[in-house]
């Protein structure tokens, strides 16, 4: 749920930012990584990087959903989907590096 509402949130105030935001999205990933490992404390479980990076994969395609019924009646939905570009890469990046953080390194 911390996943879902954070990465949503981040993908709707990072994609006025364009293609910048594509620098800051891995450090929000990780940031979000920290919320979600204070929030759960010492209950980690052996899912849990799986469980937040599917809670984000939900917040991502709620934003975009949002974003979709924002436009919807501005432009053609082929532009839609070509504007859906930046912030799919972008949640891409964000749960790359939630899914890292929580994960750990493991060599």
């Amino acid at each position: 749920m911390i996943s879902a509402v954070g990465l949503g949130v981040a993908i709707l105030l990072l994609n006025p930012l364009g293609w910048w935001g594509f620098f800051i999205a891995p450090v929000v990933g990780g940031g979000l990584a920290n919320v979600v490992r204070w929030a759960i404390g010492r209950r980690r479980g052996r899912y849990l990087p799986l469980t937040a990076v599917i809670g984000g994969v939900v917040g991502v395609l709620l934003s975009l959903v949002f974003m979709f019924f924002r436009f919807a009646y501005l432009v053609a939905l082929g532009t839609i989907l070509v504007q859906a570009l930046v912030p799919i890469v972008m949640g891409g990046l964000m749960l790359s590096a939630l899914y890292y953080r929580l994960r750990g390194i493991n060599l």
